[in-house]
């Protein structure tokens, strides 16, 4: 920890196994696939997607999840203040799980705000396809909402911790420590 006051805060790992964040988000696909292709379904029925269509999806969605973990080191840099030097983008390749990781401790609201910035990649697509009648934004919407579950998940952990606490994205698992004060 590089904080200057660590002798006075208590670490705490909150780290979950990759195996139960996939089972959580497989659960959470479920839900979110009942929650909003039903409705959308119901109000603009069903298109006739093309595969051009899909292909731009496929394309789309990767570009998307490279913007994702961009927004989270935005935020981190922005937010959290962390340097260019202090974040990191890679892949977890044996899950094929591409991560932000910040190596800096921060604020807990700073920490959550840049966990939660790239679920904005999910919503505004959502609402648009509603509106619209969209196929390609729903679909783009939905695939980055799921995508944000394992964000969710984190900030679920976090919800018990005080504002004073400060948060460091673990180095090597899917998590974060948690220093508290004594």
């Amino acid at each position: 920890m590089n904080l200057q006051f660590s002798q006075d805060y208590k670490e705490i790992d909150e780290t979950m196994d990759a195996e139960k964040v996939n089972k959580l988000v497989n659960v959470w696909t479920l839900v979110l696939a009942v929650v909003l292709i039903i409705p959308y379904w119901r109000i603009w029925g069903i298109g006739e997607y093309e595969i051009s269509l899909m292909f731009k999806v496929i394309i789309s969605y990767f570009i998307f999840i490279l913007v994702h973990e961009l927004l989270h080191l935005i935020g981190y840099i922005f937010v959290g203040k962390a340097s260019i030097d202090q974040v990191k983008l890679g892949i977890i390749w044996k899950y094929l799980m591409p991560y932000a990781h910040c190596k800096v401790p921060m604020k807990i609201t700073h920490y959550k705000i840049s966990v939660l910035l790239p679920f904005i990649l999910g919503i505004v697509p959502i609402i648009f396809a509603f509106l619209y009648g969209n196929g390609f934004w729903f679909i783009i919407g939905f695939l980055m909402t799921v995508g944000s579950l394992g964000d969710f998940i984190i900030i679920w952990i976090l919800r018990k911790y005080p504002r004073e606490v400060y948060i460091q994205d673990h180095p090597s698992k899917i998590g974060c420590i948690v220093y508290t004060p004594h």
